[in-house]
């Protein structure tokens, strides 16, 4: 019989909208903890939020930065300016968006606690 480990694990990503970190799992072991860290720093290609793999006694294990470039993936040669451009138009209107679902998120909670 394994005995229980001293620490659990979890896998946090800021909200940097709130200036707060939100646990994507948690009470997870070592091992299944880092794997998810991995998978999520691993995915991260373009504008992401902080990830931070934190022990149950609150010491952060390990860390990555947020991201705050937007990428163009090429298989081989430079992007063309037309590239970027068409890149960064197609990166604004998805800004564009996810602020209008959080604009309207925020409307309806506060016309609902009223």
């Amino acid at each position: 019989m394994n005995p229980m480990p001293k620490y659990t694990y979890a896998v946090e990503s800021l909200w940097a909208a709130k200036g707060k970190w939100v646990a994507l799992i948690s009470g997870e072991a070592r091992g299944f903890a880092y794997g998810y860290y991995l998978g999520r720093f691993d995915e991260r290609s373009g504008p992401a939020n902080a990830l931070r793999l934190v022990r149950s006694d609150g010491m952060v294990v390990d860390s990555a930065s947020q991201i705050d470039d937007v990428s163009i993936g090429m298989i081989a040669g430079m992007p063309s300016a037309e590239q970027y451009e068409g890149a960064a138009e197609r990166a604004l209107e998805r800004a564009r968006s996810i602020r209008a679902f959080a604009q309207g998120r925020q409307s309806r909670a506060v016309k609902g606690g009223s």
